[in-house]
């Protein structure tokens, strides 16, 4: 007899189990090879079984509360309007969103495209949104002096956000602050490695993000200057740092559902992306929470900070 879907899902999540203490134990040990290897076997009971692990958004907003931000909340800031069927799933697992609510964080949900169909940029999330926030006293959305050579960058006109399910920390870790962006990197691959998923198999790109940062370091900061290509291209700042257009997205959204309250109020943090000015020196884009006049884009980092007010934040896009 021909066995059912649900047969085939329950086989394969008793098999997951040992799979999973499996590679709990290759990880205690240090043994990365063996660690790969089961994982790799575990791709396909995870297909078989992953209706099952992923969490519909109600679950997940029972989950997180007030930190949830899905589909209504794109509606009142957009006026983006999903169909059920095509809001995706929660990529995350139970345990990691109960953790995630522990350590201040919020789940989101980003598109790239605004309803008339244009692309959710900086520059469009100004001009649609300007009117709104006027009229309900939140201020500016983007500074009218942010210089052109910012206002003409591709993540200004044409980034939009990775579309999908997110988690992002809504306060800065506090061992970042004061340090320069190479060592906060580090530190948000030590709090997601230690913190956020202590006590559970971190996920690969956790782990190659970990490896790389660990053999490159030395080389983006050699001579006592730091290399920002390389810095804002390590995996760990491309998968775990906002973008720009991110973190206006994010603050917009928070805004927009939250009666103008800011996330980062009056703080400024350095994204993933870089420009290079006219005598060909590269330099971070730091971007600032909206305040009454706009939020601000400044692109003149070295990547050093001597404000200890300043810190780091971390989001996670699956």
């Amino acid at each position: 007899m021909k066995e059912t879907d649900e047969t085939v899902a329950e086989e394969s999540n008793e098999e997951l189990s040992t799979l999973k203490e499996s590679l709990r134990q290759a990880l205690d040990s240090g043994n990365m090879q063996r660690a790969g290897e089961i994982k790799e076997e575990m791709l396909p009971h995870l297909e078989a079984v992953k209706d099952k692990i992923m969490l519909p958004p109600e679950r997940a907003k029972e989950i997180m509360g007030e930190d949830f931000f899905g589909q209504e909340a794109l509606e009142k800031t957009f006026g983006t309007t999903l169909e059920k069927a095509d809001i995706p799933r929660i990529p995350f697992t139970e345990k990691e969103l109960e953790r995630a609510k522990a350590y201040d964080c919020y789940l989101i949900l980003r598109t790239g495209q605004l309803p008339t169909g244009e692309k959710l940029t900086m520059r469009n999330m100004g001009m649609m949104l300007g009117e709104k926030w006027e009229k309900n006293n939140f201020g500016r959305v983007l500074y009218d002096k942010n210089r052109d050579e910012d206002t003409k960058a591709d993540y200004f006109l044409s980034e939009t956000p990775r579309p999908g399910w997110a988690l992002f920390r809504k306060s800065p870790l506090i061992d970042t602050k004061g340090v320069n962006y190479v060592q906060q990197t580090g530190r948000i691959l030590e709090f997601l490695k230690e913190d956020l998923y202590r006590g559970m198999p971190p996920p690969d790109d956790l782990l190659q993000a970990d490896e790389e940062y660990n053999a490159k370091i030395w080389q983006i900061l050699r001579g006592g200057t730091m290399d920002i290509e390389k810095a804002t291209e390590l995996k760990a700042n491309q998968k775990y740092r906002q973008t720009p257009v991110e973190f206006l997205y994010d603050e917009a959204v928070f805004m927009s559902n939250k009666l103008g309250d800011k996330i980062y109020l009056g703080k400024s943090v350095l994204t993933n992306r870089y420009r290079v000015d006219d005598s060909g020196v590269r330099r971070m884009v730091e971007v600032s929470s909206p305040s009454g006049t706009g939020m601000r884009i400044k692109s003149d980092s070295t990547g050093y900070y001597n404000n200890s007010d300043l810190g780091a934040s971390f989001t996670i896009v699956k």
